[in-house]
């Protein structure tokens, strides 16, 4: 199978798991998933997400929701899920093998058709789609229209690709340094969310750096 490419600061690293879980009101013992579902955690920053889904994903949402919350704690921001929809019917038979185009900035027809698909969701809230695949192929593409932030996640999608590409909607860039004039990946950072060889190559929790925190708290989305 092709391997697709896709379009881990800590504030108070003196806080351990049992503090910040006795700081949203849960009772010790409690589980990881646990914290993530609690009403309030410590986060500053709250993104607020809303699934839509045109094809299950092969790998388990929730696997992928709580990786994407660990990465973002690092910048404390809480990624909270308002709503989940599944999408069906001949109206977006049209729309499960996506037209992303080159996924460089502009959109495409497809995707102004697909993101017209936001119900409640407010105007800062993200919209994340999850479609069987982009055309051509990429393991999602987190460029969206204007005034209607979001990103799509095919469905053979990595672990990561969800937080990497809610990241691009965070205003976050692939990293530098990895690719030669031709696009070529000669030093690449698997340890980072933001790589951009593919994150079907990370094998653990990836990092933001530094940088990358600063932008996602002051991205538009990020609401204190």
């Amino acid at each position: 199978m092709p391997r697709l490419r896709d379009s881990g600061r800590v504030l108070n690293p003196s806080t351990s798991l049992r503090d910040a879980g006795q700081g949203t009101g849960l009772s010790v013992p409690f589980s990881g998933r646990d914290l993530l579902d609690a009403d309030d955690g410590p986060q500053t920053f709250t993104v607020k997400c809303h699934i839509k889904i045109l094809a299950q994903p092969t790998l388990d949402l929730e696997d992928m929701i709580a990786e994407m919350q660990t990465i973002f704690d690092t910048a404390d921001v809480r990624m909270e899920i308002a709503s989940r929809q599944n999408l069906v019917g001949s109206d977006f038979t049209d729309l499960l093998d996506l037209n992303v185009g080159q996924c460089a900035g502009n959109t495409t027809t497809e995707q102004n058709d697909l993101f017209d698909e936001r119900d409640d969701a407010g105007d800062d809230d993200l919209v994340i789609y999850f479609v069987r695949s982009t055309v051509p192929a990429f393991n999602g593409c987190g460029s969206h229209p204007d005034d209607q932030p979001g990103c799509v996640v095919a469905q053979g999608a990595s672990l990561w690709t969800l937080a990497h590409e809610v990241g691009h909607v965070l205003d976050l860039p692939h990293i530098s340094g990895e690719q030669d004039q031709n696009g070529n990946c000669v030093s690449p950072n698997f340890s980072r969310l933001m790589t951009g060889c593919s994150t079907n190559n990370i094998t653990s929790t990836p990092t933001l750096s530094s940088g990358e925190i600063d932008t996602v708290q002051g991205s538009d989305y990020a609401q204190e």
